[in-house]
């Protein structure tokens, strides 16, 4: 850090993620609320370009950004694995245009995220261009990539790699932290998920006569679907059919209850709400429920990861059901 970049403010940063900082999914938000307040002259964006339309909704929309075309998208079966293919035999040509940005916009720092698979490009174009990187871990991304075909032979010595080459590694628990430690040899800092306060207050006091509201609010991955589902079927039951309520905040259409068999008259599904709001939202419920998947598949998620949700959920300060 320079003494004029001190003077002026927060150096150049150019942020590579197939996500971009927005108010969708965990990352997203953390992201969000890093690089939120960052200036036009401040913050260059790249990410994928099936993230486009989430820019848009959010502050940042105006900032200057480029997308890069990616194929896999949300088809399944064997074309799905096709383009994963295709997609990361791309990575190269991405490499060479993240560096071409980066002699274009000239950043100070590069920031990205060990998810999907743009932040290997980008340490490899900051490691050309000379350019100090900062690595961003929430998610075990071996363990997230064990089904992609062909490369789930490699992640692991280039995941080991990634993180060698980081100038900055940041783990977002301490059980992540001493994960990489173990496996890979490299010490991170933890980066706590981090909300502002909560000063939506609930009025009054419950009626007693009334449900018990329970409250979700995140994206519904695998990671978590089968807690989830656990609760919906014992919501279901003829004892707790009309004590309780549980509305549900995600990504998830009519079509995904239907298919979930999520329908019932005490489940209620509604669309992503902003950061603002939802902070009214959990003010108001009366039980906020944080879903964790300990089923093999998913135990990599338990035990290392740390929901970003929690942070809200604390801020509301309102009994949780783990």
């Amino acid at each position: 850090n320079s003494v004029a970049e001190l003077e002026t403010g927060m150096p150049r940063v150019l942020d590579v993620c197939d996500f971009p900082p927005a108010n969708r999914g965990g990352g997203d938000t953390l992201l969000y609320r890093l690089l939120g307040e960052y200036s036009c002259d401040e913050l260059r964006l790249i990410f994928s370009s099936r993230r486009r339309e989430v820019l848009a909704a959010t502050s940042l929309a105006d900032h200057p950004h480029a997308c890069f075309p990616e194929l896999t998208g949300a088809r399944r079966h064997g074309v799905r694995r096709i383009l994963v293919l295709l997609d990361r035999l791309l990575l190269p040509i991405l490499t060479l245009w993240i560096v071409w940005w980066i002699w274009h916009w000239r950043p100070r720092v590069l920031v990205t995220v060990a998810h999907g698979y743009m932040f290997i490009a980008a340490i490899a174009a900051s490691r050309i261009c000379g350019l100090p990187v900062v690595l961003i871990v929430h998610d075990d991304w071996i363990a997230m990539n064990r089904d992609v075909w062909v490369f789930r032979h490699i992640t692991r010595p280039l995941f080991t790699w990634c993180l060698r080459q980081a100038t900055h590694v940041y783990a977002v628990s301490p059980a992540m932290a001493d994960h990489l430690q173990k496996c890979h040899g490299v010490a991170p800092e933890v980066q706590w998920p981090a909300t502002s306060e909560n000063q939506a207050h609930a009025e009054g006091e419950r009626d007693s006569g009334r449900p018990l509201r329970l409250v979700y609010a995140g994206m519904i991955y695998h990671t978590v679907r089968d807690s989830l589902d656990f609760l919906v079927r014992f919501l279901r039951t003829d004892a707790l059919g009309k004590a309780c309520e549980l509305d549900l905040f995600s990504n998830y259409t009519e079509a995904d209850m239907a298919q979930s068999g999520w329908n019932a008259a005490n489940v209620h599904r509604h669309d992503w709400v902003g950061e603002s709001e939802l902070k009214g939202i959990l003010a108001e419920a009366d039980v906020l429920v944080l879903p964790i998947g300990f089923d093999q598949r998913v135990s990599y998620y338990a035990t290392t990861s740390f929901p970003s949700k929690v942070a809200d959920y604390l801020a509301a300060a309102k009994p949780l059901l783990v």
